[in-house]
């Protein structure tokens, strides 16, 4: 398998489409970005799906939050008498 397919094949998985045909990606162009720095590619991924079905919502990652304080001055008093 070419790098191209296997691209393909992380978009089919990451946009989640389940019914789909068929999909292809094609390279439209490139560039540098004189400003950033940045080399540039302009990607085209195309897929064809049966009608009726949509495609799967993905639902946002929510970052996980450091544990609340328990309102307790234990910690700070032990970083106290350590200094």
């Amino acid at each position: 398998m070419n790098n191209w397919n296997k691209l393909l094949v992380l978009l089919d998985k990451t946009l989640g489409f389940p019914n789909k045909i068929r999909s292809t990606v094609k390279k439209k162009g490139q560039g540098f970005d004189q400003r950033t720095g940045e080399h540039v590619f302009v990607l085209e991924y195309r897929i064809k799906v049966r009608p009726g079905i949509q495609p799967k919502e993905k639902r946002p990652v929510t970052p996980k939050l450091p544990p609340k304080p328990d309102g307790s001055m234990g910690m700070i008093r032990n970083l106290i008498a350590m200094g």
